[in-house]
């Protein structure tokens, strides 16, 4: 067993420009994707495994999500920025049990983060997010979930919102100040 590594290093971060195809597209469960600029691309960085750690990545500029994670479980989304993407910032997909925690989300042209199509059991923490439409929504059939110490300022629409036909999901300790709507 052998775990797969994308890594650039703390002084020139790779620039990975796929213009206009999918910048990473991790299908390798256990893989680490870490230190990499992705932009002009459809999908900024596209995960679909499980136990995948994106970290410290720059997404931006991207056409339709910067962090995309689809049926991923387990997997985690940390320390990134994801920034001017004209879809979502951040967008996870039947996905459960993952973490997405201390990301910069903003001045998306949709959403900040997004969780959508039966997320169940996912950790949104720590995240400032701000400028997009919503800052973080919960949509389609997302329940037992976490958010806590999120910041969700200055938005178009809501700085948090949970759709309907999300249920049974808990927020602790979030703000969300100056969005157009509710928070």
């Amino acid at each position: 067993n052998k775990t797969l590594t994308l890594k650039g290093n703390n002084t020139n971060v790779p620039v990975i420009d796929s213009m206009g195809g999918t910048g990473i597209y991790v299908t390798v469960s256990g893989a680490t994707v870490k230190l990499l600029n992705v932009t002009n691309s459809s999908f900024g960085i596209e995960v679909a495994a499980n136990k995948v750690n994106v970290t410290k990545n720059m997404v931006k500029k991207n056409k339709n999500y910067g962090i995309y994670l689809d049926g991923s479980k387990k997997s985690n989304v940390t320390g990134n920025t994801a920034n001017k993407n004209d879809g979502d910032g951040i967008y996870i997909s039947f996905s459960s049990k993952c973490n997405v925690s201390a990301n910069v989300v903003n001045n998306n042209a949709k959403n900040g983060i997004v969780l959508d199509n039966s997320c169940i059991n996912n950790t949104i923490m720590g995240n400032a997010v701000s400028n997009s439409t919503y800052g973080i929504y919960l949509y389609n059939l997302c329940s037992n979930n976490t958010l806590a110490g999120n910041t969700a300022n200055n938005n178009v629409l809501h700085g948090i919102y949970l759709n309907v036909l999300s249920s049974n999901n808990a927020l602790a300790g979030n703000t969300a100040n100056n969005n157009a709507y509710h928070g």
